[in-house]
Formats: structure tokens, C-alpha cells, sequence
């Protein structure tokens, strides 16, 4: 029975009444307004929070790189003005040693040594180069300067000039060899092998003696060559020369004479004889024909003939020369 009665009790207890679940005959109630969320408005404002934070953020990050650049900027300035006095005092160490080699008395010029001179002195090369001993200073001069003065001498082909510290410079000399000779007035006018003419003498010289070159009879400035007609012309002359010395003939002909180009004329003084050797065409077979017949005449005076007209006929002869 006590059971029953607390079951009961609870029963009772669970039936509270409450007015609001009460429903009232003919009392149209209002349903309790649910509480609406905008989750448009919420992810608005949950979304712009972010956006805020980026801006500030790249705004942080230019504020960086801008001070970045500006440390950078001045680094750069330092690393000019920096580079700028290294080079001003430079220079300035550049002047004050230049000037000390060019006044100071140690390096003064006390011995210029010549190399390679036959044809002229030491005295005439060191008197060209116009460098003087005692006074003129090492680093004073340009060696162009030197090498222009020396080349004024029409014997100098080439020139070089070295420094040799303290005091000596050195001077090595190329010069150009007379290789021919001709007649001007009453002296001789030496020539090389290019055509250059180097001296008028009153010596007559052991080498060949050319004549019919037309640059001899207008003005002749020593140091210059020879115009273009004779240069051709002393090609020929090469060619036959270059012939002789080949076969150990070079020093047996005395004279060239090249008035007439289409008959070039040979003498040989020490055998007594001329060859006629035509134009410039077939020099080696021509002067191959003379040498047979010079040494098949030998101790015979005469004069040969080996003109390209008879070369073609085969026939190139010699004819004696009978004494009176």
C-alpha cells in the first residue's frame, strides 16, 4: 500500500500543471516565434574579419620591403664613396710616382747599346734617336717617337727599343742591304731588293749595275722607292738574280740593261759575254739555255741569244766575237 501511494505521489508530482501547455477551448494560441539567424550576415562578418588581416598584413610587408630597399640604397651609396676614395688616392699615388721616375736622376739614360747596324755607326743611330745620355730620363720618351726618329736613315728597314732598368736602353736595328747600283750623273745610286734607294756615292760598288730605270732620270729622294715601271722592271731583275743564286751564278753578272723590255740584256765581265735574254717570259728555261752555252763556249768572247722568238724555233745560238 505504501508503494502505492508514493507511485502515486510521483504520478502527481510528473502531472504539474503548467499553463503554458494548457489548451484552451476556443483560444487560438500564437506558436512561440523562432529566433531566426542570418548566417548570410554571419558569414559576412566572419568573412570580413580575414580581409582586414590580409590588408594589414600586405601593408606590413611593403613597410618591410620598402625598408629593405632603403638600407640597400644606402649599403650602395657607402660602397661608391667608399670605391671613389680608393681611386682618388690612387691616383694621386699614380701622379706622385710618375713624377718621381720622370725627375728623379737614378733613371737617367746613362748607356744605349746598338744591335744589327753594318751600314751605319752607333754614333749615326744614337744621334737619330735623340736620346741623351745623362739628362734625357728612361721613362721620358715613347718608343714610337725613337723608332720614327731612327727610321729617318734610309738604311733602316726596322727598329725596336727596350728598357733596361735603371739606365740603359737598347736599340736593334733591321737595315736594308744595297743589292744594285746605278749610274746617276757621275756617282752611283745604291738600291735594295724592294726598290728602296738608300745612298748616292761616288763609289762604284761590287754589284750589279742596272741601267734604263726611268726613275733615275727625274728627282730622286733618298729614303723613297723606285716608281711603279721600275719596280716591274726589278722584278725581272729578281727573278733572274734568285735564278743565279740557286745555281752559284749570283755574283757573275755586272750589269742589267733594261732599256728595252722586250730584250733584256746580261753581261757576264769575267766570262766576256752578254746574253740576250728577250721579255720577262720563261726566265728559267732562258738562263738554263745560257748556262750551257756559256760553259760549252768557256774562254770564248761573244754574245748568246736566247729570245723566246728563237727558243720557240730551238734556235738559240752563240756567236764569238772575233778580235781584231
Amino acid at each position: 500500500m505504501a508503494n502505492k501511494k508514493s507511485n502515486l505521489n510521483n504520478k502527481q508530482k510528473n502531472n504539474k500543471y503548467n499553463a503554458d501547455n494548457e489548451i484552451i477551448i476556443g483560444v487560438t494560441t500564437k506558436p512561440k516565434e523562432k529566433v531566426r539567424v542570418d548566417k548570410k550576415a554571419t558569414r559576412t562578418k566572419t568573412n570580413s574579419s580575414p580581409k582586414v588581416n590580409k590588408n594589414a598584413n600586405a601593408h606590413r610587408n611593403n613597410t618591410k620591403i620598402k625598408k629593405n630597399k632603403n638600407n640597400e640604397n644606402i649599403i650602395k651609396n657607402k660602397n661608391r664613396k667608399v670605391k671613389l676614395t680608393i681611386s682618388i688616392v690612387l691616383l694621386f699615388i699614380l701622379i706622385g710616382g710618375t713624377i718621381y721616375y720622370l725627375t728623379t736622376p737614378k733613371f737617367n739614360i746613362t748607356d744605349i747599346v746598338v744591335y744589327g747596324n753594318s751600314q751605319n755607326s752607333v754614333e749615326t743611330y744614337i744621334s737619330l734617336s735623340k736620346l741623351n745620355l745623362n739628362s734625357t730620363n728612361i721613362f721620358a720618351f715613347t718608343k714610337k717617337g725613337v723608332i720614327n726618329n731612327i727610321k729617318e736613315n734610309a738604311y733602316v728597314e726596322d727598329a725596336q727599343i727596350k728598357r733596361k732598368l735603371p739606365s740603359t736602353v737598347e736599340i736593334y736595328i733591321t737595315e736594308r742591304v744595297e743589292a744594285y747600283q746605278a749610274k746617276y750623273l757621275d756617282k752611283y745610286l745604291y738600291i735594295d731588293k724592294q726598290g728602296y734607294m738608300l745612298q748616292i756615292s761616288d763609289e762604284k760598288k761590287d754589284i750589279p749595275v742596272i741601267d734604263g730605270l726611268t726613275s733615275i732620270s727625274s728627282s730622286i729622294k733618298i729614303g723613297s722607292r723606285l716608281n711603279n715601271d721600275d719596280l716591274i722592271k726589278l722584278d725581272t731583275v729578281l727573278k733572274i738574280m734568285n735564278y743565279c743564286k740557286y745555281n752559284s751564278e749570283e755574283n757573275k753578272i755586272t750589269m742589267i740593261d733594261l732599256n728595252n723590255a722586250s730584250d733584256y740584256i746580261l753581261y757576264f765581265e769575267e766570262d766576256e759575254k752578254k746574253v740576250y735574254l728577250g721579255n720577262s717570259s720563261n726566265i728559267t728555261e732562258k738562263m738554263d739555255l745560257a748556262m750551257k752555252i756559256m760553259k760549252s763556249e768557256k774562254g770564248k768572247k761573244g754574245e748568246i741569244f736566247v729570245r723566246e722568238d728563237l727558243l720557240n724555233k730551238n734556235r738559240t745560238f752563240f756567236r764569238e766575237e772575233k778580235n781584231d
